[in-house]
């Protein structure tokens, strides 16, 4: 059970982080430029199967607080 745990806390750390990178840019272009930068992060981690952190920050950028910015 430790295991699941741990991947539990690394899902929970890259949704907070991945919306975090959003939210915190003070113009639109910034914010812009932030979910570009997510989704071409996506687009590898799904070429590399890690659906693991996929799935975290995907989570991250659907989080009311990101929708309410863009």
């Amino acid at each position: 059970y430790v295991h699941i745990a741990k991947l539990v806390d690394i899902f929970n750390h890259l949704s907070a982080w991945s919306s975090a990178e959003i939210v915190t840019k003070l113009t639109l272009s910034e914010r812009v430029d932030a979910i570009e930068k997510m989704v071409a992060i996506v687009e590898r981690l799904s070429q590399l199967q890690n659906y693991l952190c996929l799935k975290a920050i995907l989570t991250g950028l659907t989080k009311v607080c990101v929708k309410r910015m863009t």
